[in-house]
């Protein structure tokens, strides 16, 4: 008698949960045919694109988990539903689009790189569950809490870039990170990137960073971007051995002597800073790119070691002494204008010289270069110069090469010697400016 009353009660039990399932069962997946709706025309006409079927057919879920890539960049999407249906895709670009929610995203779990860049979003908390992306684009956006992407630990480049972000504490967790833009933010405080010590490229560009000790343990960093900051003391760099290119243009820089150590460096960029002495860049000689652009500088007697230089800008500056740049013969690129500059007598053994930019000078005497035949564009308005005949006798300057020569004493009357140097040098091709 028990046993039956058992029975009948398991019976009853089973009946009711096959009638009144749970609640919290999920929802059932499409039908493999269930049509999918796409309210915004624009994200419909892409996917349809990328089905490679007719814009006003009908896409159905089936199709859409077909999709492993999918590109709609520039294309005024403004609303993503439907898109949660793309279920295999691995790789998502939508940037420069007017996308502000971004909650379809959050089931795209298969997603390794996504690319939302230039958009209207704020919130970014539907991106939490994607923990397989490796590759994440949020530049360009209205961000102020990072806080979701505590959870993305497999990601290895990060670009928050533009935004108004100034709390980094969910960056601390990403120590796969080898790649990280966090330029044109509202930060001052770094000290959450100590931990990323597999960084290899950080760019920190134009926010309000004044301490930046909490790099000194970044020891596998290569190219480093801190432009646009508020940075005086330079001491946490002295370690980074491994850096070939540094960037700390327009900050408040004078002592450039913690970069002595730095002898890996290919690329220096500390234009627009407070430099007045440049004699500890003297052991950088690896550098093929250096910019001292806008600073005060007078004395350059330590780039005579710099032998390996490719380019060089000491526009705006105080130097009036060439002499110490003779000695670099592989420069092509020589930006040398607003100095004190009178005699070019040094540079006439730089051969490789193919752009020269001279400008706002005390220049008169061009015979230095006569020689420098691999000229195509050179830079001589507002100076002193009466004589061109220099140019002229410079037999590689020749068609599609550009002169400028505006600002300058020559005469430029019908019959003058000046007017017929310049005729004979545009019959060659040469663009003249006067």
């Amino acid at each position: 008698m028990r046993n039956r009353m058992k029975w009948k009660y398991l019976m009853a039990l089973v009946l009711t949960l096959l009638i009144f399932p749970s609640c919290t069962e999920p929802a059932p997946e499409p039908a493999a045919s269930e049509t999918v709706i796409i309210p915004d025309a624009n994200l419909k006409s892409a996917i349809c694109m990328a089905l490679d079927k007719p814009t006003g057919e009908a896409v159905t879920s089936a199709e859409l988990a077909r999709l492993t890539e999918f590109t709609a960049n520039y294309q005024n999407i403004a609303d993503l539903s439907g898109i949660e249906y793309c279920t295999n895709l691995t790789s998502l670009n939508l940037s420069y689009n007017l996308i502000e929610d971004i909650s379809p995203l959050a089931s795209l779990v298969n997603l390794t790189s996504l690319d939302l860049s230039y958009n209207k979003i704020g919130d970014i908390s539907p991106l939490a569950s994607l923990v397989n992306l490796e590759d994440l684009a949020l530049g360009g956006n209205q961000i102020t809490d990072i806080t979701p992407i505590a959870s993305l630990v497999n990601v290895t480049r990060l670009d928050l870039s533009f935004n108004q972000i100034s709390e980094l504490s969910p960056v601390a967790p990403l120590t796969s990170l080898s790649f990280l833009s966090l330029s044109n933010n509202e930060i001052s405080d770094i000290s959450p990137l100590a931990s990323l010590r597999g960084l290899k490229e950080l760019i920190l560009h134009g926010s309000q960073i004044s301490d930046i000790s909490p790099l000194a343990s970044l020891h596998s960093l290569k190219d480093l971007r801190l432009g646009g900051n508020q940075i005086k003391d330079l001491t946490p760099l002295a370690s980074l051995n491994n850096l070939t290119i540094l960037y700390l243009s327009a900050n408040p820089i004078r002592d450039v002597s913690p970069l002595a150590s730095l002898t890996a460096l290919n690329e220096l960029y500390i234009s627009a800073a407070l430099i007045l002495e440049i004699q500890p860049l003297a052991s950088l000689t690896n550098l093929k790119l250096l910019n001292l652009s806008n600073n005060a500088i007078s004395d350059v007697s330590a780039l005579t070691y710099l032998t390996n230089l490719t380019m060089l800008d000491l526009t705006s500056n105080k130097v009036n002494d060439l002499t110490p740049l003779s000695s670099l013969t592989k420069v092509e690129d020589l930006r040398l204008g607003s100095n004190q500059i009178s005699d070019l007598s040094p540079l006439a053994s730089l051969n490789s010289l193919t752009i020269l930019y001279l400008s706002d000078n005390k220049i008169s005497d061009l015979s230095p270069l006569a020689s420098l035949t691999n000229l195509v564009r050179v830079n001589l308005d507002r100076n002193e110069i009466s004589d061109i005949s220099p140019l002229v006798a410079n037999k590689g300057l020749g068609e599609g090469d550009q002169l400028d020569l505006k600002v300058n004493n020559l005469d430029l009357s019908e019959g003058s010697q000046s007017l017929e140097n310049i005729r004979q040098l545009e019959q060659r091709g040469v663009i003249v400016y006067y």
